[in-house]
């Protein structure tokens, strides 16, 4: 077949549907969203918020498609309170939620949702991820932590963990492809990564163990809090860096308010973002009004 006919082929074919992250600015820059068959990552430092991220990402998507959350560090109660912490109604703490239970409400409003999560035990396989994947029928998978993963570690004789971790990440991306599906990966930031500076932002090349990620994800972000530990609203600004993006603009910075009480991240104001010198960097991606 020519070329030519190839192309024209290709483009009688519907393009893959995009799947809302319910964040509106990460949709804009990735115009639309989330697509099967593909790898994101999402990384950070320790207690940057990653989790809570993930679980408000699961939450929203979970309202029209298919989610499965998988959870390697938290027990499956932790994971569902973190779920009806991440819901629109949500007013209260986590511990509180665990403390005095959830209302009639509560639990109505999580089972609408297309959400499972998935808390695998220590004798877990990768083959038992994808056995959970069939049952549930999901079309997003998010994986909380990576490193985690059964095999990660596995460093069979060698004094690399590169060649195991490197296997499994090309392996999720075939999968991916395979059951046109969309996994989203927490991974840590390499302790050589941390920023020494308030002008320095980690890196996707910094995340831990393997530059496969880098090399095989679709979308790239990073969560980062330039004013962590100095009180007041400039200590809530965390920054989504999007360091790779195969579906729109890259090097962008997208900044949102980090809410503890209900651990969610909310869109700033125009006027939040003019307040702060980080929101208005010269590489700071402009949203259109």
């Amino acid at each position: 077949m020519k070329i030519g006919d190839q192309l024209e082929a290709i483009s009688k074919q519907p393009l893959p549907r995009a799947i809302p992250t319910g964040f509106e600015h990460i949709d804009r820059v990735t115009n639309g969203g989330m697509r099967v068959s593909t790898l994101w990552a999402i990384g950070g430092t320790t207690s940057v918020g990653k989790t809570g991220f993930l679980r408000q990402l699961a939450v929203q998507v979970s309202e029209h498609t298919p989610t499965l959350y998988v959870s390697y560090e938290m027990s499956k109660r932790e994971t569902l309170y973190g779920f009806a912490n991440k819901l629109p109604s949500a007013a209260s703490t986590i511990d509180i939620l665990q403390r005095v239970g959830l209302d009639d409400e509560t639990r109505r409003e999580l089972s609408k949702r297309y959400l499972d999560a998935y808390v695998p035990g220590t004798d877990a396989t990768l083959q038992g991820l994808f056995d959970e994947i069939d049952r549930t029928g999901a079309r997003l998978v998010i994986i909380d932590p990576a490193e985690r993963i059964p095999g990660w570690d596995d460093i069979s004789g060698s004094f690399s963990r590169v060649p195991s971790a490197k296997m499994i990440i090309r392996r999720l991306a075939g999968e991916a492809a395979t059951r046109k599906i969309c996994f989203v990966l927490a991974v840590q930031v390499a302790r050589h990564g941390y920023p020494k500076k308030k002008t320095e932002r980690p890196q996707l090349h910094q995340l831990q163990d393997t530059s496969a990620i880098e090399r095989d994800c679709h979308v790239g972000l990073i969560l980062h809090r330039p004013f962590a530990r100095e009180g007041e609203f400039r200590d809530t600004i965390t920054e989504v860096l999007v360091e790779k993006n195969r579906h729109g603009p890259q090097f962008a910075r997208l900044h949102y308010r980090w809410v503890g009480q209900t651990q969610k991240l909310w869109d700033l104001t125009r006027e939040e973002r003019e307040s702060v010198e980080c929101c208005k960097a010269p590489k700071a991606y402009e949203l259109p009004e």
